[in-house]
This record gives structure tokens, C-alpha cells and sequence, in this order.
């Protein structure tokens, strides 16, 4: 009897949660702008008044819980996001009550996070609205030349989100450097989610070519230089 008294308090546990989720509104309030790096983790923040009498309180992304603590319990969330938060009980008192996510991962990338709170004088405040930007660095740049067709192909690999490309050029006949225009593709990774780039350009009439892949999000920008060795015409 008591096994199935506790089953029931946990499903109208979870049933409340659940309708919580669905009808919480967001206040219009200033959202904090997080950046966090593809496999890394990210501090969301959450300093509130002390308020020592403190019943629940849960961090949600869209209808989802990412981390619930009830009474002194921290309760099972969405798969999405088991354990994957980590927050520090002892500081709730202090009024301190953010999470770590650990393990970004590029579908991240735009969520928006808040937290509800259940005070004995109050029913439920949603406070301390974050948004994230997910990154991650190109790497792996090669830079080869195919003296047959007279061109170079840079390729790279990792990144998040979709690259910049530049190239420039060395005249054989002028000290200036010249801006290329470029045949460029991508590729996401099924799995990742993150991008590899292959760029190719004409080497006709140069003798050095520089590739140059940069992130759009952080300005990383990783760049090769090579000579042609290409016969003019």
C-alpha cells in the first residue's frame, strides 16, 4: 500500500511538471547571450534573493526539463539531457542556483534556457533567461596544388558554424595581392553536426596561393600559404 501510495505521488509529481512546462509563459526580460564550444560545457547563470524557504525549482529549454529539484530530490528529466547538468545544492540557500551543461553539442546551438521557481509565498517565478551560441574551431587545414589544371584546393574540417573562405593570390608580374574567386562545398557530418569545407580555386598566371578558413562566430581563423610552381601561358 505504501509502494503504490509513493508510485502515485511520483506520477502527480511528474504529471504537475509536465503542465507546468506547457503553460509557463516567459517574462519579458533581457536574455544573457552564452557561447559554449562543441564538447565543452557552459556555466548558465542564476543569482536570485535569498529566500530560505525554497519547495522546487527546475531549469527548462522549450516543453523540457533540464534539471529538477524538488524538495530537496533532484528528480529524472529528458533524456536529452540526463547527465548532462550539474548544479550545487549547497548554494541554493545563498540564492545561487545555476547549472553547468556539460557536453555541448551543436544541436545546442540557438536553445534558450530559464529557470521556475516554487517559494512558500509564491507559486512560480521564471527568472534568469539565457540563450546559446555554439562554436567550433576549423582545424586540419591542407593546401595542395594540382599543377595539371592549374589549381589549389584547400580543404578543413570540424567547424561549427558554416565558414568564411578567402583566398588571395601572388602575380607572377605585380607585388600586389589578388583576391580569388573560389568553387567552395561543404559537408555536415551525419553524427557531429559539424562542417568540412573544400575550396578550389585557379592558379593560372600566380605564384603563390593563400587559403584562409575562418569561423564566423569567433573570428579562429586558420590560413595556409604555398607556391604554385604553375607554368604561365
Amino acid at each position: 500500500m505504501e509502494e503504490e501510495e509513493r508510485m502515485n505521488d511520483s506520477d502527480m509529481s511528474s504529471s504537475c511538471l509536465l503542465i507546468l512546462l506547457l503553460i509557463a509563459p516567459i517574462r519579458g526580460q533581457i536574455s544573457t547571450l552564452l557561447t559554449a564550444t562543441v564538447g565543452g560545457s557552459v556555466l548558465i547563470p542564476c543569482l536570485l534573493p535569498v529566500n530560505s524557504c525554497l519547495r522546487w525549482f527546475y531549469w527548462q529549454e522549450s516543453d523540457k526539463p533540464l534539471f529538477h529539484w524538488n524538495n530537496g530530490f533532484i528528480q529524472e528529466v529528458t533524456n536529452e539531457y540526463m547527465n548532462r547538468c550539474q548544479a550545487v545544492n549547497t548554494e541554493f540557500g545563498s540564492g545561487n542556483f545555476s547549472i553547468r551543461l556539460n557536453n555541448v553539442y551543436v544541436e545546442d546551438d540557438d536553445k534558450i534556457f530559464w529557470a521556475n521557481f516554487g517559494f512558500c509565498d509564491k507559486n512560480l517565478q521564471q527568472q534568469c533567461k539565457s540563450s546559446m551560441q555554439v562554436s567550433a574551431p576549423y582545424r586540419d587545414l591542407v593546401l595542395t596544388i594540382n599543377s595539371t589544371v592549374n589549381s589549389a584546393t584547400c580543404t578543413a574540417r570540424g567547424g561549427y558554424p558554416k565558414p568564411r573562405v578567402s583566398w588571395t593570390g601572388q602575380n607572377k608580374s605585380s607585388s600586389q595581392p589578388l583576391d580569388l574567386e573560389a568553387q567552395t562545398s561543404l559537408q555536415q557530418d551525419p553524427t557531429q553536426k559539424t562542417f568540412s569545407v573544400t575550396s578550389t580555386v585557379s592558379i593560372k598566371e600566380l605564384k603563390s596561393v593563400s587559403c584562409r578558413v575562418s569561423n564566423p562566430r569567433t573570428n579562429h581563423s586558420i590560413e595556409n600559404t604555398t607556391k604554385t610552381d604553375a607554368p604561365g601561358e
